[in-house]
């Protein structure tokens, strides 16, 4: 192909479904055309790239990238935008390039600003990832690739489909519900860590793309240790919270998140120039091995499900151990003693019921002279009886 409408071709700069040249208009002006086959796109894919083209037509900030001109010609849709020069983030991380902390904190100001003008807007782009934001060898970050934007009430995406990056998705992202500002919010956060850190948060030893899922739905993000030693106040704050799994609790939108990043700057500025200047991010851990991770996708209910963690069962319940026996008491020291006149027990001497039989120890007492008169009137009655009979004996004798 030598020409595209009014555009000569230069070279190739991607092939594939959606090849891109570099080309020069008629003016002189390089340009680079984004295509896709008329005979190759379904419907719907019809549909996105026209509406992509359209979206982008009104995209006018410099964090953004605007479609210059877009149509049809020769069986090929178009979309003609400015040419820049550098390189997109993913290429610039896998290439081992590192970044001081002002460098970070501008490209992360800059993504934000370029999404809260997209989200002003109404369009969540819900795609952002490495490979979808350039960095410009004259010091600009513009986000890429409005492909897979929501906006409004559209109608391309169903309720219980997913589009984006797996690897990159929020977790209300996967599970199919509605995109808004928050999950771009969420991606923008795995991005501002793997930026800082040289990590994918949740692909860190992650093997398999149903891992990656999992730890994005239930893992919290790793803390960032050693390679965020020397990094602004607060900054680990900001990301941690735009990753929050509740789309309540991270901040709302990019401009929210911009303001926060910014905040983490005047702690930069603050800092000695040393630190300032410090690069820490690490070589970047290896990316994972599925090639289908990077990709953008639009499924329905395909994503590898993800197995929530499963709880340990519950231990057995066991019998409760039998009480204890209660100790028996010491008898007291017989100085203190007092025994119960009715059974005879050994009772402390301050008792005042019998500890066995349980009669008060004043009603004892009231008994015992009762009992001694009785017996002492009996012996009266015996002797006076016996008196009576040698009275009668001796009258009887003396008789005769």
């Amino acid at each position: 192909m030598e020409a595209i409408g009014s555009y000569k071709i230069l070279s190739t700069l991607a092939v594939g479904k959606r090849p891109v040249y570099l080309a020069t208009s008629k003016e002189g002006k390089k340009v680079v055309i984004k295509t896709a086959s008329v005979k190759e796109l379904g419907e719907e894919e019809r549909a996105r790239f026209l509406r992509e083209a359209e979206i982008c037509s009104k995209l006018d900030h410099p964090n953004l990238v605007k479609v210059i001109e877009s149509g049809e010609a020769n069986e090929v849709l178009y979309q003609v935008m400015d040419y820049l020069e550098g390189m997109d983030l993913n290429k610039a991380l896998a290439s081992g390039r590192q970044f001081t902390w002002a460098d970070k904190i501008s490209i992360m100001e800059a993504i934000c600003a370029g999404l809260q003008f997209a989200h002003a807007q109404g369009l969540v782009h819900r795609d952002i990832k490495p490979a979808n934001l350039f960095l410009e060898n004259a010091g600009n970050t513009r986000i890429l690739d409005f492909g897979m934007a929501r906006e409004g009430a559209s109608e391309l995406t169903k309720v219980g489909s997913a589009v984006g990056t797996l690897n990159y998705m929020a977790p209300e992202q996967i599970r199919g519900e509605t995109c808004t500002a928050a999950t771009d919010v969420f991606a923008t956060g795995i991005v501002m860590q793997q930026l800082c850190t040289g990590h994918h948060p949740f692909a860190m030893g992650k093997k398999t793309l149903p891992e990656i899922l999992s730890a994005i739905l239930f893992d919290p993000p790793p803390a960032w240790g050693e390679a965020g030693s020397n990094a602004p106040e607060g900054l680990e704050f900001v990301t941690r919270r735009a990753m929050e799994k509740d789309p309540e609790k991270r901040w709302h939108n990019a401009g929210e998140l911009k303001q926060a990043v910014s905040l983490c700057r005047f702690t930069l500025d603050n800092k000695p120039a040393d630190l300032a200047a410090s690069h820490a991010t690490p070589a970047p851990a290896a990316a994972p091995s599925e090639p289908e991770i990077e990709k953008t996708v639009v499924v329905k209910r395909d994503v590898p499900r993800p197995v929530a963690p499963t709880a340990p069962p519950p231990p057995a319940p066991t019998a409760p151990p039998p009480p204890a026996p209660k100790p028996a008491l010491a008898p007291p020291p017989p100085s203190q003693t007092k025994f119960c006149t009715s059974c005879t027990y050994a009772n402390p001497r301050d008792a005042v019921v019998c500890g066995k039989c349980g009669i008060p120890f004043a009603a004892a007492a009231a008994v015992q002279p009762a009992t001694g008169e009785s017996n002492k009137m009996m012996w009266v009655l015996a002797a006076a009886v016996a008196l009576l009979v040698i009275t009668m004996i001796i009258v009887g004798v003396v008789s005769k």
